[in-house]
């Protein structure tokens, strides 16, 4: 297992926005580790997550296992680069909505074919947040580089706006 204390303090030490090369680099100069921590932590969730792909809940522990806080640090940056993959996807969906602007029934009728897309695929604000310490309430927060990240953000936005703007009547037709 790596050093968890410089583990932490090269995580933290990073004041400029992350961006996907460095969370690439990060992550493949850490992928032993993050396996290791995996079978050695004493945190069962994980485990369960990367033999059966079982979502892993919060962690409740008041004192976090090392391990565990490594594990959650790799997940959600390796999240992060998933997103990150789908930025030609949301760019085409994007190209989709601009096409049907104006035309209340064609935006309604995108909603509705992106809407599951928007609940299941979508979760980046620009931020990776983890709870270092629940007692205190200490989190470890990086900050992504959300230029990298533009098509995705720019269909959360217009989805957003417009699913929440238009009567929920019109959607349920």
């Amino acid at each position: 297992m790596i050093d968890f204390i410089s583990f932490l303090q090269e995580i933290e030490g990073q004041e400029v926005m992350l961006n996907v090369s460095q969370i690439q680099g990060w992550l493949y100069k850490h992928k032993k580790d993050f396996e290791n921590a995996i079978r050695t932590t004493s945190c069962e969730k994980w485990r369960s997550w990367a033999e059966y792909n079982i979502f892993p809940l919060p962690c409740l522990c008041y004192e976090r296992d090392k391990n565990c806080l490594f594990i959650e640090i790799y997940k959600k940056l390796l999240d992060v680069l998933k997103v990150h993959k789908e930025e030609l996807k949301y760019n085409y969906i994007v190209g989709q909505y601009k096409r049907v602007i104006g035309d209340e029934k064609r935006v309604i009728e995108w909603l509705k074919r992106y809407e599951a897309t928007f609940n299941d695929d979508i979760s980046f604000d620009g931020k990776v947040t983890v709870p270092l310490v629940r007692s205190i309430n200490k989190n470890l927060i990086l900050h992504i580089d959300k230029m990298q990240f533009i098509n995705v953000l720019e269909f959360i936005e217009i989805f957003e706006t417009n699913y929440y703007k238009i009567d929920k009547n019109y959607i349920n037709y």
